[in-house]
């Protein structure tokens, strides 16, 4: 239990989670000690059947999901993978994981296509790059500094959400990104600001991503949200790199946000194996 409680303090979780926590996970413990099963051998269809037991005794949604939260940092705390409290989810409860998520040629094609004559068009490619080449959500974009990129790097700030990181900067992404920081920008940009993201109005790159996202849509039905374009890179960083480099490039505070994204990926590969190996 020290393990655990020391996890959810570098996890920055108050003193009241880490109390509620402990006590959830005590409960738990005793609950599989009960059914002659321990954290080694359990297994999701284990944690289904206390949860159901939690609703039998008039626990609510939200409820659960506290307390399923709480199994599966026991289970990263352990360094057990896969984690089986990862995949479950509270009827009800929102996950938050995107669907519809594009491939790499679709992801290629919007930065492609995307028009590229005015430079306020040339800005919103080099924001809807970042978010498809590099995975990051609004609030980092919004956060971002004119030295946090480089020339073959950018330095990701953290968000309420994101852990900071640093990206490589794809190829096809060079010449325009350079071409934006020398000059673009200070075209636009009509106050001093140490930020990346500009406008000739004001200061807040908000509205500017807002904007940029709304005149893709246009263009390309098929996205939604800045979440589906930065799942799609964290399920195709998925197929390339394991699980803890994902986290790290993700900026994922959990490992559980990350493993949600494998397993839509195991889903797709299962249906491609259906449809292209069919059984007999």
């Amino acid at each position: 239990m020290d393990i655990y409680e020391s996890y959810l303090k570098r996890k920055r979780l108050s003193q009241a989670s880490i109390k509620a926590y402990k006590h959830t996970i005590q409960h738990f413990i005793e609950w599989l000690e009960s059914e002659y099963l321990n954290l080694k051998i359990c297994r999701s269809a284990d944690i289904m059947a206390y949860l159901q037991l939690l609703k039998q005794n008039g626990n609510q949604n939200k409820t659960m999901a506290h307390k399923l939260r709480a199994i599966s940092l026991l289970f990263e705390s352990m360094d057990i993978h896969p984690n089986p409290a990862a995949v479950l989810q509270i009827k009800g409860i929102n996950r938050g994981v995107p669907t519809h998520l594009l491939s790499q040629k679709e992801l290629d094609a919007l930065y492609e296509n995307h028009p590229n004559e005015s430079i306020f068009e040339k800005r919103d490619k080099v924001i809807i790059g970042l978010i498809i080449y590099q995975g990051i959500s609004k609030g980092s974009l919004m956060k971002l500094s004119i030295e946090d990129v480089q020339s073959t790097f950018i330095s990701v700030p953290s968000s309420k959400r994101s852990n900071p990181r640093r990206l490589p900067i794809e190829e096809v992404q060079k010449e325009l990104l350079e071409k934006y920081t020398a000059q673009i920008r200070c075209q636009i940009m009509q106050q001093p600001s140490d930020l990346f993201i500009v406008s000739q109005r004001s200061n807040k790159p908000r509205g500017i991503i807002e904007q940029a996202m709304r005149r893709l849509k246009v263009q390309h039905p098929k996205v939604q949200t800045i979440s589906q374009l930065r799942g799609s890179r964290i399920a195709i960083w998925l197929k390339t790199h394991n699980l803890r480099q994902v986290q790290q490039m993700a900026g994922h505070r959990y490992v559980s946000s990350t493993e949600r994204y494998q397993m839509q990926y195991l889903e797709d590969l299962q249906k491609d194996l259906v449809k292209y190996h069919p059984r007999k």
